[in-house]
């Protein structure tokens, strides 16, 4: 019984730290500043974005900070308009419920959610395009043939087990 009170207060404490660790994840990754506010407080948290991902690539790149600060910049941009494309999709999702839902199906209303779709879809290619236009500009030869190497064989190679520090 007494092994039984223990092993439940155990759990409870447990749960309690995975909880306050997931609020501070959120609060210091990009979701606001603890305080109640929002992403675009003018500061940004300390944990999960896009610069974040891209230090193994980083590493293997062997890139300057400026052309850290190049590059992270540019994914931020895919970021954000990946974000926007999301907004404009699921906007037009509903648009499509709505027209699924009328007492008659509106072929026209569709057809105004696909152009939505297609511009949501071509703002996002051009954001990547941009970004890929500016890394390329800030990358040397040898960097280039590295990350063209990377791109060709895929997320194998360098995927998130791989980090600096485990000697790849």
């Amino acid at each position: 019984m007494f092994g039984f009170a223990i092993g439940t207060l155990c759990l409870v404490a447990l749960i309690a730290i995975a909880a306050r660790r997931r609020r501070w994840m959120w609060a210091h990754a990009g979701g606001g500043c603890g305080s109640g506010c929002g992403p675009d407080h003018g500061h940004h948290g300390h944990g999960f974005g896009p610069r974040f991902f891209l230090r193994g690539l980083f590493s293997r790149l062997e890139t300057t900070p400026g052309q850290e600060k190049v590059i992270g910049t540019a994914a931020e941009g895919v970021v954000a308009a990946a974000r926007k494309a999301k907004d404009e999709i699921d906007e037009s999702r509903k648009d499509v419920a709505r027209t699924i839902s009328g007492a008659a199906f509106d072929e026209g209303a569709l057809g105004s959610a696909f152009a939505r779709w297609d511009e949501a879809v071509s703002g996002v290619r051009k954001a990547i395009a941009d970004a890929l236009a500016s890394t390329h500009e800030a990358l040397d030869e040898r960097q280039r043939a590295r990350l063209a190497e990377l791109l060709a064989k895929g997320h194998g190679d360098w995927s998130r087990w791989d980090h600096p520090y485990r000697g790849f």
